[in-house]
């Protein structure tokens, strides 16, 4: 039996399962988005992906330091004032890819 491969990082476990199950549901919206804009009220895995992606594209230019080691403490912040749900995993996504501290 091979022995299993170690992800570098939590965004990596994010692609292989857009890439093995990309069509099962990652995550369901508890509240509906009817009338709202945003992702919709079922995502995949492979949904889930692109959209972190998408979403770690935009915010990588506005992020000042991000991936410059200058102290324990020094890291690049995403704030957000979102409740949980799809948008939010969406964001969550986007910070794990930058390797950004989510607030």
């Amino acid at each position: 039996m091979a022995s299993p491969v170690a992800e570098s990082s939590l965004f990596s476990v994010f692609r292989r399962l857009a890439r093995e199950a990309g069509t099962a549901t990652a995550a369901i919206e508890a509240v509906s988005n009817s009338g709202e804009h945003g992702p919709p009220s079922r995502l995949s895995y492979a949904e889930l992906c692109s959209a972190s992606e998408r979403i770690a594209q935009a915010l990588e230019p506005r992020l000042p330091g991000l991936g410059e080691w200058q102290g324990p403490l020094s890291t690049a912040d995403i704030a957000t004032w979102m409740r949980r749900g799809n948008s939010w995993y969406c964001v969550f996504g986007a910070a794990v890819h930058l390797q950004a501290s989510l607030v």
